[in-house]
Order: structure tokens, then sequence, then C-alpha cells
């Protein structure tokens, strides 16, 4: 078994360890070089000094020390003159004389070393010597002869002791002069030689850098190209082929390993959309019908909910149409399922060319279709649309040579005719296409709030009154709101049938079953009872509804036991007198016992309740009648406010209203504002008040609890803030 290389051969490629490292090498091996001649040249300096030294400072020293020995002779001259006067002798002048002669001799060893040596000025020197030692010489005999004498002639050899003097000084000042400026040769040299190392350095640097920069062109260059290729990667972008590739380097080896990382995320993205497009498949067979590829039953449900619960304030009104074939069954029995899939996926076909885009069109299931679309200004007319649907299915079906025809029942349903929402929506579509069905041929109907009582069946009270007993009555609230800020005046109580057996049925559809079976009074008293526990509890939670409807019917008002049991049950919530308003239609006003109606009126008016005008306009009343209430509230039938913009006539018959009410002193609610033009208007004219899709939704109590309290927050928040 072979033995683990060392780290050093764990660099698979010595090209590049050797291209990393060349500048580091270069630089490293030029400053070595440069080092070695410094040191050498330095080196050569310090010799040349050393010699310059060695030989002028044996010379400077004797240049110096003749000045001492001349001038050890002088003084034993002079001490010799003085002994002589007084008569001194012996040894000590033998030693004096030896001295004189000892000194001299050494003076003169030293000139004739200075004259070897070729001192400048050493003539002068010798000559100045010489000329000494004649005058010493001269007054040593004179001296020993006379000592008088001896003593003049010393005092007169002071001339040429100081010229020996001065010229021994003038020897050593030049040898010091030619120390100093083989020094300052030296300083020069060496400056020099730092300009020099200090230029070398710079074309060593220079030439480092320039092979650093060819390095990185070599190697990082590559890398650079590598990284951005691997960016390109990450973002997605697999264009391109991958550089380098064909490098035999570590660089080529990466560049192989991005190649094999592009081919993987290429097959990744390959099979990213392919499972897309599955993905995409399935969510159409979920949504789509697989023989005429339009939307399904659950797609369509989805829309309309989608769309009904968005704001209607910022949509336009929703028509639906909904179609069933007529004489389909028959062809599939005579001539075999596939000729009723050509019937259906022609239908299909015609009937997608009738929508525009944003609109939508299903088929709900058999031999159903249904359409959906936005009432606009190229849509004015719903029945149009059904009518092109008619036109669609009465042309012949080609199939096999046959000409197949088929007819179809319509039911069309307009937003603003049903009191709901999608579900709503669907029984009113469902009750327009049972009445076209009952004509006995292809068809449409248009559907209107009082179709629902032919076909509900209802005649039966004892299924009213069950309904009472039981309480299948859903309590939804009608906010009111201010106009001018969005803030909430009040809320209004209607009650919505839930049948066990059918659709959640508004007031207007069951109120006249209960007028005919005389159980009005017995249901009014039911949801009034309910309404103020409601209002009890809210307030009692510290949240504000503000004030509170109650639609009473003329009946109650007009019988004396009725309105008894009425105000019998407002006496039982007197915490909510000062919120209650009594809400009466103007059928009330003309009714025969008006002057009952009007006394009760003003009995519940007494106890500080407020009485509203309902559906103003709508009726019969006459102004004579409306003089002869105290009416504080005066609500205007959604018929008019529906005009706005469209009839002139709405326009001023609202102005008309909003005079009589001002005149009256009495508030005005708008009732049905569903457009931010109807709004401006309003506010324009006056009404600051008004009820609506476009100011919110019916809530039921779980759900206006949960709006108060929100209201309740937002409040205190901005009071904090504030």
């Amino acid at each position: 078994m072979a033995e683990p290389r060392s780290w050093l051969w764990r660099f698979s490629d010595w090209s590049i360890v050797a291209k990393v490292m060349a500048s580091s090498l270069v630089t490293l091996v030029a400053l070595a070089a440069l080092a070695l001649v410094g040191w050498k040249t330095l080196q050569n300096q310090r010799v040349a000094m050393l010699a310059s030294y060695n030989e002028i400072l044996p010379n400077f020293d004797k240049a110096s020390r003749i000045a001492h020995y001349v001038s050890e002779v002088e003084a034993n001259l002079y001490r010799l003159a003085t002994w002589r006067r007084i008569g001194v002798g012996g040894p000590e002048m033998r030693n004096v004389l030896q001295s004189i002669d000892f000194n001299l001799t050494r003076a003169d060893t030293a000139i004739t070393q200075l004259e070897q040596a070729g001192m400048p000025r050493i003539g002068a020197l010798r000559a100045a010597y010489d000329d000494y030692r004649t005058s010493a010489s001269q007054s040593l005999v004179l001296l020993l002869r006379n000592p008088s004498l001896g003593a003049t002639a010393v005092r007169g050899g002071s001339v040429q002791y100081r010229t020996l003097e001065q010229t021994a000084s003038d020897v050593a000042r030049v040898s010091a002069e030619k120390f100093r400026a083989g020094a300052e040769a030296a300083t020069r040299q060496m400056d020099r030689l730092a300009g020099e190392f200090i230029f070398v350095g710079l074309v060593i640097a220079t030439l480092a850098m320039l092979v650093s920069v060819a390095t990185a062109r070599t190697i990082l260059q590559p890398i650079t190209n590598i990284v951005s290729e691997i960016d390109r990667l990450q973002r997605g972008d697999l264009s391109g082929e991958i550089s380098n590739t064909e490098r035999g380097d570590e660089i080529g080896r990466i560049s192989q390993s991005v190649t094999r990382l592009k081919v993987a995320l290429e097959q990744n993205e390959m099979l990213a959309r392919d499972r897309e497009k599955k993905q995409e498949e399935l969510e159409f067979a979920a949504t789509h019908d697989t023989l005429t590829g339009l939307a399904n039953r659950s797609a369509f449900d989805a829309h309309l909910n989608t769309l009904m619960q968005s704001d209607r304030r910022r949509r336009k009104q929703v028509c639906f149409v909904l179609a069933d074939l007529d004489g389909f069954k028959p062809i599939n029995d005579a001539y075999g399922h596939g000729a009723g899939d050509a019937v259906l996926r022609t239908l299909a076909d015609r009937y997608r060319k009738l929508v525009r885009s944003g609109d939508m069109i299903a088929r709900l299931g058999g031999d159903e279709f249904a359409l959906l679309f936005a009432l606009d200004s190229e849509h004015r007319d719903p029945t149009a649309i059904a009518r092109r649907v008619l036109e669609a299915t009465a042309l012949p079906i080609e199939y096999e040579g046959r000409q197949l025809r088929v007819g179809v029942s319509i039911g069309v349903v307009q937003e603003k005719d049903v009191d709901g929402g999608p579900a709503e929506l669907m029984v009113a579509a469902d009750q327009a296409l049972y009445l076209a069905k009952e004509r006995k041929q292809p068809w449409y109907t248009l559907y209107q709030p009082e179709m629902a009582l032919e076909r509900l069946g209802l005649e039966d009270r004892e299924e009213l009154e069950h309904a009472i007993e039981c309480d299948e009555f859903t309590l939804f609230y009608k906010t009111i709101l201010d106009l001018r800020d969005g803030s909430l005046h009040g809320v209004e109580a209607r009650a919505y049938w839930a049948r066990a057996d059918g659709p959640l049925l508004a007031p207007d559809v069951y109120l006249p079953l209960l007028e005919h079976f005389g159980l009005r009074h017995i249901f009014a008293m039911h949801i009034a009872r309910r309404a103020l526990n409601d209002m009890r509890d809210l307030v009692g939670r510290g949240l504000d509804p503000g004030s509170l409807s109650l639609n009473v019917d003329a009946t109650t008002l007009a019988t004396r036991s009725s309105f008894e049991e009425l105000r019998g049950l407002l006496e039982g919530y007197p915490e909510l007198s000062n919120r209650l308003t009594i809400e009466i239609t103007d059928d009330a006003l003309s009714d025969r016992g008006s002057a009952i109606i009007r006394e009760n009126v003003k009995d519940l008016a007494r106890r500080g309740m407020r009485i509203s005008m309902d559906d103003f306009g709508a009726g019969y009343a006459s102004f004579q009648h409306l003089r002869e209430f105290d009416i504080d509230e005066l609500k205007i039938d959604r018929s008019f406010i529906a005009g706005i913009g469209v009839q002139h006539t709405s326009a001023v018959i609202i102005e008309g209203f909003l005079s009589i009410a001002t005149g009256l002193g009495a508030r005005v609610v708008a009732e049905g504002v569903e457009t931010e033009e109807q709004r401006r208007f309003l506010l324009k004219r006056g009404c600051h008040f008004g009820q609506g899709s476009l100011l919110g939704p019916q809530l039921p109590i779980r759900d206006l609890t949960d709006y108060l309290a929100q209201n309740l927050s937002d409040k205190r928040n901005g009071q904090t803030a504030s």
C-alpha cells in the first residue's frame, strides 16, 4: 500500500503554483542581489576609510608631537639659563643637557618619518627645525661659556621656536584636512551608493509589479470569468458556454465542474418545467370541464364568491345568466353520447364567443351552462345576452351528416334584485329558470323579487308559525353611516328566513305571507325582542352601536292591544329608549286608522324615541298626512337613489324630498347608496346619512360586535396618539 503523499503534493498543478509565486521569487532574488552588492560596496568603503585613517593618524600624531618635543627643549633651555645665573651644576645640569639632546633627536626622527610619508609642507618643517636646532645649539654653547649672553641668546631664539611650532601645527592641520577630505569622499561615495540602491530597488519593485500584473491576468482573469459564469447560472441564465474547459490545469478542472453544474441545472429546469406543466394541467383539470374546456362548477362557485365578497364600491353590478338545454336527452338516447358530446362542445364554442375578457362562462354539469358578466356601457340590458344565447343555441349542429337541434331555457338575475350573497343569487337564477321552463318553449325570464312567492308554496300558516316558534329567522344589522366621514350613526334590524329546505329568504319575500296570515304582529314582536336583547348586550360591553331602528307595521300601531304589547316590550328596556328609532312606512299615513296611529306614534315620541318614515316616496301618502305627524327622520326609497345620474327626474324629486325634510326639521337617510357618484350628489344637497352596499354590508350580531370593538379600539388608539 502506497504511503500517503505529503501536503506538498496536494498542489496538483505546479505550473499555477509557479505563476502565483513568480512575482515573490523575482522580488526576493533581486533584493538579495541588491543587498549583496550594497554589502560588498560598504565593505570596500570601510576598508578604504580604515586605510586612510591608519595612514593619516600616525602622521598627525607625529606632527602634533614635534611641537611637544620642541617645547620640552625650549623649557630646558630656559631652565638651564636660570641655573647658570645662580650657579647650579652637577647631575641636574647633565640631565637637562641629555633631555635637550633627547627631545631634539625625537623631533628630528619624527620629521624624518614625515618626510618619508611625503606629508605636505614637510620641507618647511625641516627648515624651521634646522634653524631652531642651530639656534638652540648656539644658545647652549653661550650658556655654557657666558650665562648672561647665553640667556640673551635663549630669549632671542624664541622666534625660531615659534616658527617651528607654527610649522608643526600647519603640518598637523594639513594631515587633519587630508583625513577630512578622505572621509568626505567616502561619505559622497556612500550617498551615491544609497541613491543607486534606491534606484535599483525601484526598478526591482516595478519589475515585481509588472510580474504581478502579468500573473493576475494569467490567473485571476479566468477565475473572474468563472465567477461571472457562476453568477449567471445562479440568476437562472443557462445560455452560453463555460470558458476555459479545455485547459489542463486547476482552472480547467474548475471550469469543467461548473459545466457539470450547468448541465445539472439545465436538467433541473427541464424537470421543473415538466412539473409546472403537469401542475397546470392538473389545475386546469380541477377547474375546467374536460369535454368543453369551459370552467366547471367548482371554479364558477369560487369566482362568484370572490366577486360577490369584493368591495361593491369598486366594481360594477353583476348579472348572472343560467341556461339549461331543452331536448338534449332525446339526442343522447337516439344518436348516442357521441352526438350529445358534439352538441355540448359546439354550444360551448358558441357561448364562449358571447363573452368578453373578464367575463365568466362555465358548464355547471350535464346540459346546464352559466354566464357571469358585469353590467356596464356594453352590457346595459341584461336580457340582450340572454337573447344572443337563444340565437346561438337555435342554430343547427352538424353531426355525422345530420343536423341536430336543441332549445334552451334561461334565467337571468341582476345583483341589485337579490338581497343576499352568492347562494341567494344562484337561487334567484334557478327560480327565474324554473319559470322560463314552464313556458314549454325556448325563452328567458328576468328575475323579479316577487317571483319567490310563485315557487315557495307557503300557504300553510302552520309552517310560518313553526318558523317563528323555532326561531328560524336570522337577524342582520344594516349600518347607517355618516356620508361625510364614514362614522357609524346607527343600525337597522332586518330578519332573514333560514328555511331548512330552501334558500335564505329576504323580508320582501315572506312579509306578504305574514300579512296574509295575520302573523305580522307576532313576528314583529319576536324580532324586536331579539334586537333589543342584542343592543342591551352591546351597550353592556361598552360598545356603541348608535341608534337602533325597528320596523313597526301599521297593524301594530292601529290596534290597541298590539300597541300596548309593543309599548310594554319597549318599557322593559329603559336604558335604550334614547337609542330607539321606530320606522313606519308611509302607507300607515293613509290607513283608515291613521288617527289612532298618530296618537300611538306621539306616545312613543314622548317616551324619547325617534320616529322615522321608511321608504318615503314609494307609497301613496299625501303631504297633508305627513304634516299630521311629528317626523324626526325621512328615509328616501332606494328606487329614487338608483336614478341619480341616470334619470333627471330622480334628482329633482330627491331635492324636493330634502326641502320637505328641512321644512319639517327632520334628518334624511338615503337608502340603497351604491356608488360614489350617488354619495357625492347627496352630500352636495345636504343629505348626510345613508345605507347601502357602498357604505357597508349587513352584519350578523357576531360581525357587528367585532366591527364595534374595532371602532372602539381605533378611537382609543387615536386618543393615545394625540
